[in-house]
């Protein structure tokens, strides 16, 4: 680097001498010389203008005394006397100035200067003008001789002295041309041994990078103590040993806490399996007082298993890598169901919405923000002391165009408030606001999400607080319109969650009809159609739910509609079970619920389209998972065959044909796997119609969801059963079937 510092130095230095030196010789030979440019002493030059001033002086006197001679009487003499007087003025200065010149003009060429000056008096005494002209006649010969050398002296005087500058330029410039010549010399050496040593590096380098990929631990030893490895290579080799002992510790570290993080999940997901499959053993169908209470338990263990997932992947997942697509409606819904339970468990009431604008998915960090908003929201509710909260979600556009806002809000009110329009309607622009974000935790957090803030604004009734960021959408909503034709009459006294409901419906292209008490739902129920669908709140004034809905029950028996309750506690009379169709638990997640309200307001004509005769086998080591899933399937009217492994699935797949496999993946002797790429070459070898295989599995990643599909199987679902995804994988792919 130094050699190349100076070799640019000299040669910026020596660059600028050669422009100096053109210039000078390009000015010397375009420059013209004239007299007056070769006299460059200020006095000569003035002596030089004096003379031509009195040659002019001259000429006039002369002019006027030949006009007197030809014309004596019209001789103007005051006008000759004016023009004599000029030319004396005249010589006196040229005098004065020729007195300074002594070394160019001798003192006996000042004396004719003076017989000038006695002509003119002579003329001054009498007046005669043609005596005048004839003694100016000879002093003008001799003032012009004078002149006319004085010029010559001072030419000749700066000319020699132009002539040793010029002499001197080239001196000096023949100077600066050697140094130039010897200066480029030694740029030429420097580059050389700049070169010399690039080249000595760079096969330096080249030796290291060849053998790198085989480098450890013991041969990086034997490089740092080899007697032939230079200086600089052991300082290398040493820095790459540092590198290399500090990578294994790590890994060593990653690896150990990756196993007991696995550990952790694993052991959790065994534990949530078997709370929720003895809890299905242990509960009678017909007690539906305990199976919401059982529901209550799954939910809460599935929580629990969402948690841990969670924290696996906190603990796992690099926040600072290339941001991926967040399913923000999963985490909004994960977020719910987690707020529900906190604001519960200090008896508050808790409503929830989220706006179907926004993105289905943006580029981010989904653990990361799921803790992020989880810790920020969990702390508001804990430290409030309102009775109510609204839980809402939107999006505005943002400062920039390809980016949108994204402003989750927790609304704090101690009396009920009818609508989320009132609340928002409030004047939040005049409101006093604190910024309470946490800039330490968002920036560990929340990856790539950019202009994170969490703003507290206050009024006389609510408090707000808003947490925003700018997202930027990686896919959009493209089923906005699951109930597109469909009418809903609504009826509850909190106004809050029945517009909630509505809101959610009328997002989806429901027509909603509001009910404020049980009259109106009697007038209104002519307005509603077959599978059109009825939403009842767990307060009505006045009203014993029980007896209310079998009524409602009766009279809309024939046209098919569906009755939903909405209800903010597991104290659910069970009676009621027998006269509705479905019960909510507010705040419902927005994808369970629209999912759940399409899958009744179609169960009857599913349920015609499920009837068969087809048989399924499943696959299953765990005899209580195996028990539950062949429970769900039965309930479908489905025939089914167990296998407890993968040795006897093929087996049976060899000897019966089954519409769909239920296939666990990580089993004894034969895992899930295996097993599924054995049934695919029975199939190509037989040349038999492929059977859909659908891979059962409680690991949540993505590398073993790929696994599943690598082998052959169609889909994943996850452990532990759920008869709602059960049914939609039975309904997708038996309709497949009956397709083909």
């Amino acid at each position: 680097m130094q050699y190349k510092q100076k070799s640019l130095f000299v040669k910026s230095a020596f660059i600028c001498v050669l422009i100096i030196i053109v210039g000078q010789f390009l000015y010397i030979l375009k420059s013209t010389i004239s007299p007056q440019q070769l006299i460059v002493n200020k006095q000569q030059l003035a002596l030089i203008e004096k003379t031509e001033d009195i040659k002019k002086s001259f000429q006039l006197i002369d002019a006027a005394l030949s006009f007197c001679k030809e014309a004596q009487d019209r001789c103007n003499q005051q006008q000759i006397t004016i023009f004599t007087t000029d030319l004396d003025e005249e010589i006196v200065l040229l005098m004065e100035l020729a007195a300074q010149e002594k070394k160019i003009l001798s003192m006996s060429g000042l004396l004719d200067f003076d017989y000038i000056r006695l002509h003119i008096q002579k003329y001054n005494q009498t007046n005669d003008a043609i005596k005048l002209q004839e003694e100016l006649s000879g002093s003008r010969v001799k003032f012009d001789e004078k002149s006319k050398n004085m010029l010559s002296i001072f030419t000749h005087q700066t000319a020699v002295t132009k002539q040793n500058r010029i002499y001197l330029l080239i001196g000096l410039n023949t100077l600066l041309l050697s140094l130039f010549i010897f200066g480029w010399i030694f740029i030429v050496k420097i580059q050389d041994e700049f070169e010399s040593q690039k080249n000595k590096l760079a096969k330096t380098f080249t030796n290291i990078l060849s053998d790198v990929k085989d480098l450890n631990h013991d041969s990086l030893t034997k490089r740092i103590s080899n007697v032939e490895t230079t200086p600089s290579e052991k300082k290398i080799y040493a820095m790459l040993l540092y590198s290399y002992e500090k990578l294994e510790n790590e890994i060593a570290k990653t690896d150990l806490y990756q196993r007991l993080y696995n550990l952790l999940g694993n052991e959790i997901r065994g534990i949530t399996n078997t709370i929720q499959g003895g809890i299905g053993l242990l509960i009678d169908n017909e007690d539906e007082q305990k199976k919401l209470q059982a529901k209550e338990i799954v939910t809460a263990t599935r929580t629990l298993e969402n948690l841990a997932e969670n924290f696996n992947m906190l603990s796992t997942v690099d926040l600072f890598s290339d941001a991926k697509a967040i399913d923000f409606y999963q985490l909004a819904s994960e977020l719910i169901v987690l707020l529900a339970t906190k604001a519960k468990q200090r008896n508050k009431t808790i409503e929830s919405y989220v706006d179907n604008t926004i993105p289905a998915s943006f580029y981010g960090h989904q653990t990361g923000l799921f803790w992020i908003l989880l810790m920020q929201i969990s702390d508001t509710i804990a430290s409030a002391s309102a009775k109510h909260i609204l839980f809402t979600i939107g999006c505005t556009s943002a400062q920039r165009v390809d980016k949108l806002q994204l402003n989750i809000d927790l609304y704090l009110y101690e009396k009920p408030i009818a609508s989320i329009a009132t609340i928002e309607s409030l004047p939040w622009g005049t409101a006093p606001k604190k910024i309470i974000t946490n800039k330490a935790l968002a920036q560990t957090l929340q990856g790539n999400l950019k202009n994170y803030q969490v703003i507290q604004k206050k009024t006389d009734e609510v408090s707000r607080v808003r947490i925003s960021f700018d997202i930027n959408p990686a896919a959009y909503q493209t089923e906005s319109n699951k109930l597109q034709g469909r009418k809903f009459l609504i009826c509850g006294d909190s106004y809050m969650q029945v517009d909630v409901i509505e809101k959610m419906l009328f997002d989806h292209g429901a027509e909603i009809i509001i009910a404020r008490n049980p009259n109106e739902i009697f007038k209104s129920l002519n307005a509603l159609n077959e599978h059109d669908g009825i939403f009842l709140t767990d307060t009505i004034h006045g009203v014993d739910l029980r007896v209310f809905c079998k009524i409602i029950k009766t009279r809309i028996a024939k046209k098919n509609i569906k009755i939903f309750l909405s209800f903010s506690t597991v104290k659910v009379d069970q009676n009621l079970y027998e006269h509705v169709d479905h019960i909510f638990y507010h705040p419902c997640p927005p994808l369970d619920f629209i999912s759940s309200i399409v899958d009744n307001l179609d169960k009857d004509e599913e349920a015609k389209d499920s009837e068969s005769t087809d048989k399924i086998l499943i696959v299953e080591d765990d005899k209580l998972q195996q028990f539950i899933l062949k429970k769900i399937l039965n309930d479908f009217d489905f025939e089914c065959d167990t296998a407890d492994d993968g040795k006897e699935a093929i087996e049976s797949v060899k000897e019966n044909d089954y519409k769909i496999i239920f296939m666990d993946c990580i089993m004894p002797n034969i895992d899930g796997l295996e097993a599924t790429e054995e049934i695919r070459r029975i199939e190509d070898k037989e040349n038999l119609v492929a059977t859909k295989i659908i891979g059962a599995t409680a690991l949540t990643s993505k590398d073993e969801h790929k696994k599943c599909i690598d082998a052959g199987m169609d889909f994943v679902i996850h452990k532990p059963y759920k008869k709602e995804e059960i049914f939609r994988v039975l309904k997708k792919y038996l309709a497949i079937k009956k397709v083909n």
